[in-house]
């Protein structure tokens, strides 16, 4: 949701613990919450039906940042890379893992000539961070 709405005014809304692992470090999604820009360089639609899913990227600076939301359907989407640059890009991905409030977490190098793939649980979604790689 924080890449997929426009908003500059963004906010937790759960307890603190909710965002804490059980060894007391912040868990893998609140990892992408400390990083996430409030405001935005460039936005381009990727895909979606109105009701179904989106998919949206934005960039800030020289990373790009993809959101994919569904409704209530589970689905797998492919998310084509050809809004990043040149040259190679690491990507890391958090998505639904067995549910919506499980989260699956990877890396990868991925191109603009290259695809994402992304598993999205029922009211779920994902997100995906790219960075340039030099």
């Amino acid at each position: 949701m924080y890449v997929v709405y426009d908003s500059p005014l963004v906010m937790l809304a759960d307890s603190p613990d909710s965002y804490m692992a059980s060894d007391g470090t912040l868990s893998d999604g609140a990892e992408f919450l400390k990083e996430v820009p409030s405001t935005w360089d460039e936005t381009r639609f990727i895909a979606g039906d109105i009701g179904d899913y989106v998919v949206i990227a934005r960039r800030k600076g020289t990373s790009w940042y993809v959101g994919a939301m569904t409704n209530e359907a589970s689905r797998k989407i492919t998310v084509p890379m050809n809004f990043l640059g040149s040259g190679d890009w690491r990507a890391r991905v958090w998505q639904d893992g067995a549910d919506m409030n499980r989260i699956k977490t990877s890396t990868s190098k991925v191109g603009s000539r290259t695809s994402l793939p992304l598993t999205l649980a029922g009211s779920g979604g994902a997100v995906a961070v790219f960075t340039p790689q030099r």
